[in-house]
């Protein structure tokens, strides 16, 4: 008797390890995507950024150009 109530026990035991292993990879996968999501919008923004500065230098001496 005494030894069934251990192996159940140690069945749930193994079933709840079991069950925080698949929430551990779930969140580790989760978090994964969101630092690649992360790093791709920086990414976009700084060749953003790049652009616009290229595009106020162009009109800058656009203007230095016209003044002349």
């Amino acid at each position: 008797m005494d030894l069934r109530a251990r192996e159940r026990e140690y069945k749930n035991l193994q079933d709840q390890l079991l069950s925080l292993e698949q929430n551990f990879n779930r969140v580790t996968d989760d978090k994964r995507r969101m630092e690649e999501d992360y790093r791709s919008r920086v990414e976009v923004n700084i060749n953003m950024i790049q652009t616009l500065r290229q595009e106020i230098d162009d009109q800058k001496n656009f203007l230095v150009d016209r003044k002349k």
